[in-house]
């Protein structure tokens, strides 16, 4: 899979640094697993990036390996009925609201940018304008199947390799890759709102 790799200078969301990396786009589990064995024997660091769209630098990797998770976007599961849906890494929030808000369910805890990925917001552990009632967005994954660095799948949640689970939900993807997510979607009445707007003279 090195092979199909390009360097690239890559920056991030806000353009202030950036870094030439060797950017590969793994497909599959199989892809990332054969990048990190290659990497290891190179003496290669590798770096996970999803959309690109966090503020901070944390996805520059200078001279090492960025993994970009953008080709790993296939919704795996669907569950309308109570609202599970399991991703890869590399689906977009808009991907899941475009399937999701037909059935009238809607992720919480959701930035702006409807572009982020589920790996790059997990890692991140985004907020909405929402948090203030339903927290951040890893309150929301209800398990993960993480590559380690010594090329092991392990399945994490709130039981099973919880201090682990807990760890990689804000830990900028450094701890390992997640591969696939189990995210909780919360029902709404419509997938519409009322809104009420008052006009002012002045601020007084």
């Amino acid at each position: 899979i090195l092979d199909d790799a390009s360097w690239q200078y890559l920056q991030g969301y806000t353009e202030t640094q950036s870094s030439k990396s060797l950017v590969v786009y793994p497909r599959t589990l199989d892809d990332c697993c054969e990048l990190l064995e290659k990497s290891i024997k190179r003496g290669h660091m590798l770096c996970c990036r999803g959309g690109g769209y966090t503020y901070g630098d944390m996805i520059l990797n200078a001279n090492h390996i960025i993994l970009d998770t953008k080709q790993m976007n296939n919704i795996i599961q669907w569950d309308s009925e109570n609202g599970k849906i399991i991703v890869e890494p590399g689906v977009t929030i808009a991907s899941i609201l475009k399937l999701s808000l037909l059935h009238n369910r809607v992720l919480a805890s959701i930035p702006g940018g409807m572009d982020v990925t589920v790996g790059g917001a997990i890692s991140n552990n985004v907020h909405g304008k929402d948090a203030w009632k339903n927290g951040n967005f890893g309150d929301h994954v209800l398990s993960m199947k993480i590559l380690l660095s010594s090329g092991d799948v392990i399945e994490v949640n709130h039981k099973k390799n919880k201090e682990l689970f807990y760890a990689v939900i804000g830990g900028m993807g450094l701890l390992g890759i997640i591969v696939e997510a189990t995210l909780q979607l919360q029902k709404v009445p419509s997938a519409y709102v009322v809104v009420k707007s008052t006009h002012s003279r002045n601020i007084k």
